[in-house]
């Protein structure tokens, strides 16, 4: 784990950044490490063994509810429903 999660610094993001991200989860919150060991047990477990060649988003509802993918600055990459 980074110093920049670990430690909840942004980095080169601004802090105001990062707080309209986590206000647009569902969950209303940044993720944090422990909030991904379900999906990382599971696929590790043998109850996966058939899973192959998916996805597996565990961001707690924040691309279904439209967030745009960010640069290192903070500017958008692409918003969702762009046509570029």
């Amino acid at each position: 784990m980074t110093s920049a999660f670990r430690d909840g610094n942004a980095g080169p993001l601004r802090n105001a950044t990062v707080q309209e991200d986590a206000e647009r989860t569902p969950l209303g919150r940044r993720g944090v490490p422990s909030d991904v060991v379900g999906a990382v047990l599971y696929l590790l477990s043998q109850e996966a063994r058939w899973v192959t060649g998916e996805v597996v988003v565990v961001d707690g509802g924040f691309m279904a509810n439209g967030a745009a993918a960010r640069d290192a600055s903070g500017r958008v990459l692409r918003a969702r429903g762009d046509a570029s």
